[in-house]
């Protein structure tokens, strides 16, 4: 009996939202559900903008920094030293996502904030 009760609320939730709503005429499309925006023009003297490229970061160059305690002024440092664009500081057992980005530093910290490890990615 469960077992019915149950494929009967799980048909009622493939049902259509509005049964009795007027389907749209046959051979003419649907409006579309988004529309982007128009890109922006490009002004007179953008075509030739220079656009950076990812260079890879060096972590080895900031190995130095590796037993001290984190600070503004050390993630900074420890940012010129590897020539990464950015920094990410991970606290030991943190959540941490899983995209790659060359150029960006690494900061392993534990609770104390200490620097553990550094790495790029």
């Amino acid at each position: 009996m469960k077992r019915i009760a149950m494929l009967g609320l799980m048909m009622a939730g493939c049902a259509p939202v509005a049964p009795d709503a007027p389907l749209p005429p046959r051979g003419r499309p649907l409006p579309p559900v988004a529309v982007m925006p128009p890109a922006p023009p490009v002004r007179p003297g953008d075509e030739g903008a220079e656009v950076r490229p990812l260079t890879p970061c060096r972590a080895e160059a900031a190995a130095d920094l590796i037993g001290k305690p984190l600070t503004p002024a050390s993630q900074q440092e420890a940012q010129a030293k590897a020539r990464a664009r950015t920094v990410r500081v991970i606290v030991s057992n943190g959540p941490v996502t899983m995209d790659y980005r060359p150029d960006r530093l690494n900061i392993d910290v534990n609770s104390d904030r200490i620097i553990r490890a550094m790495r790029c990615g």
